[in-house]
């Protein structure tokens, strides 16, 4: 049992003008450690047609990503967000100039652009900047436990950042419609 393992040394994705590359591994299903690492450059369009989703309406733009997570949880429990505080997590998402629109969801972002770097479980905003439903936005700050309040309810993040708007129209950001 200490001695099993999963190890998918690398693997490839490739689509129209996408391509993502990156490797995979556990080790001892017992107590598990886990790695990946991710890298390479996905075409908004590519994902919609791999998700095949019939709520995405738009998806347009680039995603560059390098990204890396290494972790051991504990197997003797349920998953829950906080076990993602014992990743580290590094690396960075870089938007050029995507857009994304889901069918039934008020909001709707365009032009987004900027860095997203991982910091474990925190998202250090370098200069991201696009429109969301109209209002034109430029966040730089960290957003404090951000994946484990992905994941859960019962968590909370903290947002330390600047926002600058020319133009802010909350009645649309905050609408449901």
């Amino acid at each position: 049992p200490g001695k099993s393992k999963l190890d998918i040394p690398a693997f490839q994705f490739t689509s129209g003008s996408s391509q993502v590359s990156g490797k995979f591994n556990i080790r001892n299903f017992d107590q598990p450690k886990i790695s990946a690492i991710l890298d390479g450059h996905l075409a908004m369009s590519d994902l919609k047609a791999l998700l095949q989703s019939d709520t995405i309406s738009k998806a347009e733009g680039f995603l560059k990503l390098n990204v890396k997570t290494e972790g051991s949880p504990d197997p003797k429990k349920d998953f829950e967000a906080a076990m993602l505080r014992d990743f580290n997590t590094s690396g960075e998402l870089d938007f050029e100039n995507v857009s994304f629109h889901l069918d039934k969801s008020p909001l709707k972002a365009d032009a987004l652009s900027g860095k997203m770097v991982f910091n474990d479980n925190d998202l250090v905003l370098n200069n991201f900047k696009g429109m969301l439903s109209g209002s034109d936005f430029s966040l730089d700050g960290t957003l404090k436990n951000m994946l484990p309040w992905l994941f859960s309810e019962k968590e909370d993040m903290v947002i330390e950042a600047t926002l600058k708007s020319n133009e802010l129209n909350l009645n649309k950001l905050l609408s449901d419609e």
